[in-house]
């Protein structure tokens, strides 16, 4: 790994596959999206 110190990694992703991943990995995160919705 030598040379690999500066080495940047970047991440694209889609936003509603990320949203899906967090609903059915965490209950919490549902319901904190339905305030962020009810309140805009």
């Amino acid at each position: 790994m030598k040379g690999r110190e500066n080495m940047n990694v970047m991440l694209i992703a889609e936003t509603n596959w990320l949203e899906n991943i967090a609903l059915v990995q965490d209950p919490a995160a549902s319901y904190l999206l339905d305030l962020v919705e009810t309140a805009a």
